[in-house]
């Protein structure tokens, strides 16, 4: 009787040392891309073999996908010089950088013979229109750095402007008042930096303005898009809800919305979009 039992744990125990499911290398970075970045650090901590695979910045990560995949950058502006809209689209793999004129109704191809800039992974790329250009998060494959990428409307041409410092997690650009802002999750103080660039194209003019503590929020994450007059900033905390903060960082109010919905901003303009008889 007492053989039996030993025979049963032995094959329990035979049992447990079945090896687990083996995942591609692949798809173990694309699981990654899509986890929240707070689960990526608690990974590195408990796992050796994870700091390897989950470096501090996403752009090492861009590195891993598939090269020939397509990446792309997209945006809407108003031209005042021509009185006219374009839709620009530059997609990274294969380089092609386009835009289309809603005046003359036609798409126009702009030879690059070269593009540095390539995405953040797992970001939205729409630009943000300001002061006459759209402005994405970007990383320089030539200096190896994360960088703000432009399109001058007026000029039809790309340029970069450096960011306040070298960071890559939980970025965003938005508009602050009058200025082009850039915000920052700071994950040892659980705050957002928010800086603020003075004079625009002047990377010297980076000014941190606000340090927000996120503890008052319900998943501790918060991400600003616009500020008020009186100054106070708005965003959301990332999932489902509406987040509002005084221009000395403290939390006013939390608004939850219906997941299915997203946040956006809008500006009021009595500009008309080219009538059918103006186009081509």
């Amino acid at each position: 009787m007492k053989r039996n039992n030993h025979c049963r744990r032995r094959k329990r125990t035979d049992k447990k040392k079945n090896p687990l499911p083996f995942l591609p290398h692949e798809l173990i970075v694309q699981i990654l891309l899509r986890l929240p970045v707070k689960s990526l650090i608690r990974f590195k901590c408990v796992s050796t073999e994870f700091p390897t695979k989950i470096p501090f910045s996403p752009f090492a990560l861009e590195e891993e996908e598939d090269e020939e995949g397509d990446k792309k950058f997209y945006g809407f502006g108003y031209d005042h010089l021509t009185d006219d809209y374009l839709v620009v689209s530059i997609s990274v793999h294969p380089l092609h950088f386009e835009f289309f004129s809603l005046r003359a109704n036609t798409w126009k191809e702009i030879e690059y013979a070269h593009l540095p800039f390539s995405p953040i992974v797992g970001r939205t790329q729409a630009g943000l229109l300001f002061n006459d250009g759209i402005h994405w998060l970007a990383y320089h494959h030539d200096l190896r750095k994360g960088v703000i990428a432009v399109f001058d409307l007026m000029e039809r041409k790309l340029f970069y402007m450096d960011l306040p410092y070298n960071s890559y997690w939980c970025c965003e650009l938005w508009v602050f008042g009058e200025f082009l802002s850039f915000s920052t999750m700071n994950f040892s103080n659980n705050t957002v930096m928010i800086w603020t660039m003075k004079e625009y194209k002047v990377n010297s003019s980076w000014t941190k303005t606000h340090a927000v503590s996120v503890d008052g929020t319900p998943n501790e994450s918060f991400s600003p898009f616009c500020c008020t007059k009186n100054g106070d900033i708005i965003g959301t905390d990332q999932e489902t809800g509406l987040v509002r903060y005084n221009d000395k960082g403290q939390l006013l109010e939390h608004r939850p919305y219906s997941s299915e919905f997203e946040a956006v901003v809008y500006t009021e303009s009595l500009l008309s979009l080219p009538g059918e008889s103006e186009q081509a």
